[in-house]
């Protein structure tokens, strides 16, 4: 059962004229934890839509900013999307902490210019110079603005801050709401595409469908590093808002021209008894693991479920203590490295890799092969091997003493080092065929050993608990009747 080529993204066999209709829709629902679109009905839906508001902080202090990796997408704690009937299509949730394995699998454009833009994100690095801190030569840095030590503009400083343009502070509401009166306030937005990932391949004829509903959860300003990172030596007042007057769903709605087009979808839907849309979606499965009582290695087994699923892939992110400890520049969105983690899975009581002591190039390869893409993370950042131990990113002492390489007033060696260690694996075979499990849960083996060949420090002990997130894909469908009406499978 194959969908019309219409609704797929690719180059029609016979161009066809069409019009494109832009809708700007406001919530029928709004607050600070929930908003809530009712998808316009009309056409084809274009999945390039994108939902747009803005966020307020609470702080006077000119210069915080989301957390760095991820941005706007901070502020999102859970995305929806479901019919009229109540069927749920996707349910995408810890949104943000999900985006961390997202973000640096973007391509350089995205992530160099368009992500400043669009979701205030800062994930791109430089190199040190010597004339910025001879001591610090040829390390990894967050990129952005030079400052000199007193924190005035130079052409080569020693300080670095991040661009004027993601600043939460100095700006001016989008709506006109605050029109006169500067505020810590900045417009963002986020596609359809990231919020529900399953249309970056298809579109939606919403035209032929039930009613749709986009809901967005918000995750509330009630501690840093949730949404808010402060920057230099300001404290941090929580409390920080989204503005309902800026909110809402603009979509672009495809509609042709010849009639005839619209009719045969209409009634390739009528003769197959449905439109068939498969795509992944995501299982998430928490874990939060005690202090071991020997600071040199952790083990734990888990079940994480999805008895008959179909997985194409699981995906590890790790947050130091059982909470989820805030870094200052990444704040809850990193997965932290400075140990040698190691993952072994079960499948239909098989092992999927051949041992559990995989090396961290062995991890980074691995994560590669999620999209056949090496993901943008500069080795330092990635692991302590080379990296935080080695002197590869600048140091906070030298910092301190020197004028050096602090970003936005913080150590980067202790924010940033390490803290990129993603763990991911491409559960599909050579042909792109998922993992059919059986009746058997799928089982994790997890270990981290005491890491670190450097140098320059001593290695890391493992002295804290941790908070884990598995992001677990798996292939459903939804069928769209004849009727309208929208049926789900989680068993595809």
């Amino acid at each position: 059962m194959e969908l019309p080529e219409e609704l797929r993204f690719e180059n029609l066999s016979t161009p066809h004229s069409a019009t494109l209709h832009t809708v700007k829709t406001q919530p029928v629902s709004f607050s600070q934890s929930q908003v809530r679109f009712e998808v316009p009905r009309q056409g084809i839906l274009n999945s390039t839509a994108i939902v747009e508001w803005s966020f307020k902080t609470t702080n006077s202090v000119q210069g915080h900013n989301f957390p760095l990796g991820v941005g706007c997408l901070a502020n999102i704690e859970r995305a929806v999307l479901s019919t009229q009937s109540g069927r749920v299509i996707m349910d995408n949730r810890n949104f943000g902490e999900k985006q961390i394995c997202e973000e640096v699998f973007r391509d350089a454009e995205y992530s160099h210019f368009l992500a400043r833009y669009l979701n205030l994100s800062n994930s791109t690095f430089a190199y040190t110079g010597p004339r910025e801190s001879p001591a610090e030569n040829a390390c990894i840095r967050f990129s952005g603005e030079p400052k000199d030590i007193i924190g005035v503009e130079a052409p080569y400083g020693r300080r670095w801050t991040t661009p004027k343009i993601i600043n939460l502070g100095g700006q001016y509401s989008p709506s006109g709401s605050n029109h006169g009166t500067p505020a810590a306030i900045q417009q963002v937005r986020v596609s359809l595409q990231q919020l529900f990932p399953f249309l970056y391949g298809v579109q939606l004829p919403v035209n032929i469908m039930e009613q749709l509903y986009i809901d967005i959860y918000w995750k509330r300003d009630d501690a840093v590093g949730k949404v808010v990172v402060k920057r230099g030596a300001e404290a941090h007042v929580t409390g920080g808002v989204v503005q309902q007057e800026d909110c809402f769903l603009l979509s672009d709605h495809i509609v042709y021209d010849d009639p005839a087009v619209m009719d045969k979808i209409a009634a390739q839907q009528e003769a197959q008894g449905g439109l068939k849309f498969q795509y992944k979606d995501y299982v998430v499965q928490t874990i939060s693991s005690q202090a071991p009582a020997d600071a040199t290695i952790q083990e734990y087994e888990r079940e994480l479920g999805c008895s008959n699923y179909k997985l194409t892939d699981i995906r590890n992110v790790e947050l130091k203590n059982t909470a989820g400890t805030s870094l200052e520049l990444l704040g809850r969105y990193y997965s932290d490295g400075d140990n040698l983690r190691s993952i072994q899975l079960s499948l239909n009581d098989a092992n999927f890799n051949p041992d559990n002591n995989n090396t961290q190039m062995e991890n980074y390869s691995s994560l590669a092969e999620l999209y056949n893409v090496k993901p943008y993370i500069p080795r330092p950042m990635y692991c302590n091997s080379g990296g935080k131990q080695d002197g590869a990113v600048p140091n906070g002492l030298q910092s301190l003493l020197l004028g050096g390489q602090l970003f936005n007033g913080k150590d980067q060696l202790v924010n940033v080092a390490g803290k990129m260690n993603l763990l991911g694996y491409n559960l599909q075979d050579d042909a792109g065929r998922p993992f059919q499990m059986g009746n058997t849960p799928v089982r994790l083996f997890y270990k981290k050993t005491q890491g670190g060949i450097g140098t320059n420090a001593p290695q890391e002990t493992i002295a804290a608990g941790s908070l884990q997130y598995y992001f677990i894909g798996y292939m459903r469908s939804f069928m769209v009747a004849p009727s309208g009406r929208v049926i789900t499978s989680e068993y595809d």
